[in-house]
């Protein structure tokens, strides 16, 4: 998403400066049997139900927990109850198809057993750093598991990203009380069943659960991937952007973590310093930026509007916006010295998309960008000069993912989005990061003239700011 101005000076994109800124269990539980072995610890009594839509009847049901082995069965409508140790966490398990179906214990006198609590159970292992299939001795184990469920909301939002995940992918809401909630199931298609297992229904019907009843591949891939992205972060501290990880968890993880729509709207303002780096070159730069609606080519449009202390050159960026989409409409830059005004106007055509902030993890987007730039040139007191010039490249953009980033404004949870742009001038790539939620450019790293005749990659991150006068972060 740069758009390049060509000048001594390290000036960053002006794009990319834009974006600165109960209880469970039914039918009839009490006939399931119990020989749980008492732990060391104190031990608590939970009921449940182990279902795939239909019941997993007379299965055996088995809790690990940290001082112990504790044992039940289901009865014939999937219904449980096990006396099992209170030093959680405890994996709950039975098998069903040749496979086991999973659920993390960890407190409370209600639990389910399903392919639901199979991916949360998936999930919460890989939020911990864990293998997904990571042995339940290992599991109860970890003290990184444990601290992680310690917190209620973070089970919460665990819920949450399995809900919205089956949601995206087979339109059935199942709530984000799954692992807890009242589940009855049917032994057969005369026995009474209830929504939550009605749901179970739905989803294998569109694929949800392979054919023995296991999540779907596909999904508990997803998740697992949304979920490993957060361990690797949360070893860090973000003490400027303490709620950054509990923005992104129980969503999808996209570039639109890092869209926002507030920037594009007119009145919006930015001052921001940056630390710059090239090599043994060090400095930095103050930019001002502000946005505006106007008419561009007959068309209203906003218009982003840079300048900054390196150089007399002003640069409009003229588009519009579409939810995350954003289409260039085309760019006026001017810059006057010494007596003489360069103006260069570039109008777009077709306009660009570009959809920057509206990918999936590992998604790109390939666009063209074609145009004709008319440059006037003035000396004061002459008669314009005026020379046009068709362009043309193309640009790949790829949302790499989700990582923390550290600049001299603090440590952040980003976007990475890294671009690929290819002319007549060779191939040169961009990588930037956004921040989560606030959409500001934290951090890039671009190639650049040295001044010696040569490209070599230079770097700007962000020292501080303020967004519509308030200071940032």
């Amino acid at each position: 998403m740069t758009h390049t101005i060509n000048c001594t000076a390290p000036v960053a994109s002006t794009l990319l400066l834009l974006m600165l800124s109960a209880c469970g269990g039914g039918g009839g539980a009490s006939s399931a049997s119990n020989n749980a072995a008492v732990g060391t610890l104190g031990t608590v009594t939970v009921s449940g139900t182990a279902a795939t839509g239909k019941a997993i009847s007379n299965a055996p049901i088995q809790a690990i927990c940290s001082n112990g082995t504790f044992n039940s069965q289901t009865n014939a409508t999937g219904a449980f109850t096990i006396a099992l140790s209170d030093a959680t966490p405890c994996v709950i398990n039975t098998t069903f198809n040749g496979h086991a179906l999973r659920a993390l214990y960890t407190g409370g006198n209600a639990i389910n057993i399903t392919p639901l609590t199979e991916l949360l159970t998936r999930y919460l292992l890989a939020r911990s750093g864990l293998g997904i299939n990571a042995p339940a001795d290992q599991v109860v184990a970890s003290a990184t598991l444990a601290a992680l469920v310690s917190n209620p909301s973070e089970i919460d939002e665990a819920e949450k990203a399995v809900q919205a995940r089956i949601l995206k992918q087979y339109g059935v809401d199942i709530g984000p009380t799954f692992l807890t909630e009242p589940l009855v199931a049917p032994a057969s298609n005369k026995d009474p069943q209830n929504d939550a297992d009605k749901a179970l229904d739905s989803i294998s019907a569109a694929g949800g659960f392979n054919a023995d009843q296991s999540p779907n591949t596909t999904d508990s891939d997803n998740l697992v991937s949304q979920a490993s992205s957060f361990y690797r972060l949360t070893g860090i501290a973000l003490p400027a952007n303490s709620t950054a990880l509990h923005a992104v968890e129980g969503k999808p993880i996209s570039s639109a973590l890092c869209f926002n729509p507030g920037m594009f709207n007119a009145g919006y303002t930015f001052n921001g310093t940056y630390a710059f780096e090239q090599g043994t070159t060090k400095g930095g730069f103050t930019t001002t930026q502000s946005v505006q609606a106007v008419t561009f080519e007959g068309q209203a449009a906003m218009a982003l509007t840079t300048s900054t202390n390196l150089n007399a050159l002003v640069d409009s960026l003229y588009f519009t916006t579409s939810g995350t989409d954003i289409e260039f409409l085309g760019e006026l830059a001017s810059t006057t010295a010494q007596g003489k005004t360069v103006e260069e106007k570039t109008v777009y055509s077709p306009a660009v998309l570009e959809k920057d902030f509206d990918l999936n993890l590992g998604e790109s987007q390939n666009r063209v960008l074609s145009g004709r730039t008319l440059t006037s040139t003035r000396i004061a007191g002459g008669a314009p000069t005026q020379s046009s010039l068709s362009a043309y490249s193309t640009e790949k953009v790829t949302f790499t993912g989700l990582e923390a980033v550290n600049t001299p404004a603090g440590q952040f949870l980003a976007c990475r989005i890294d671009q690929e742009a290819q002319s007549s001038a060779g191939t040169e790539t961009t990588s930037s990061w956004y921040g989560v939620g606030s959409g500001a450019l934290l951090k890039e790293s671009y190639p650049l003239d040295n001044g010696n005749g040569g490209i070599t990659e230079a770097h700007i991150s962000l020292v501080n700011a303020s967004i519509n006068g308030q200071a940032f972060p």
